[in-house]
């Protein structure tokens, strides 16, 4: 397993920990990394807000208004492991 593919794991678990409803997002588990995220769960924004938090949280790392806008919707966890990898770089 390469880096990219442990984050977008660990993604994975920080998506299903951010839900409010950790069944309605427990299919993120297994989805395909590329799948949009969409079409797995609802992803919403309360679900989206949580993420965002524990991503900065996790990583140590600042997701600004900015970053968000340059990716490309729908969103799949390569694209979040993208960003990630991208912000961590920066630092």
């Amino acid at each position: 397993m390469d880096i990219e593919e442990s984050m977008v794991e660990e993604i994975r678990r920080l998506i299903v920990n951010a839900s409010p409803d950790e069944t309605t997002a427990r299919p993120v588990l297994t989805c395909d990394d590329n799948q949009p995220l969409d079409e797995v769960i609802p992803f919403s924004s309360l679900i989206w807000t949580g993420t965002l938090v524990a991503l900065e949280g996790r990583y140590k790392i600042r997701i600004t208004r900015k970053d968000l806008e340059n990716l490309t919707p729908p969103l799949s966890l390569r694209q979040i492991a993208g960003l990630v990898s991208d912000l961590e770089n920066r630092t």
